[in-house]
């Protein structure tokens, strides 16, 4: 992404790809089918327990020990509307924004 050179940017090299539409489709894709393998009962929601499993389950891939309270603080950020669910929209949003 980043130029190894002392190039500066000018604002032609800011204009995005000509497929940067279909990419952004398929990064929506991507975060809808995160979304469904976090959805594990199909409610079309994310509740704690499940967005606990997951977190949890990062534990030792990341080598971290997240506990409830990180699990917790995770999701209600995502839970905008707080309803203690996470919709897709939610999700979208929040990965969307990083």
């Amino acid at each position: 992404m980043f130029n190894k050179t002392n190039e500066s940017l000018s604002p032609s090299s800011l204009n995005p790809p000509s497929d940067f539409s279909s990419d952004f489709n398929s990064v929506e894709s991507v975060i809808e089918e995160i979304f469904k393998s976090i959805d594990v009962n199909n409610t079309g929601s994310i509740d704690v327990n499940e967005a606990s499993r997951v977190v949890l389950g990062l534990n030792s891939l990341v080598g971290r020990n997240y506990g409830e309270k990180e699990v917790q603080a995770f999701f209600n950020a995502l839970d905008v509307k707080g309803d203690n669910t996470v919709s897709l929209e939610e999700f979208k949003e929040a990965f969307l924004s990083l």
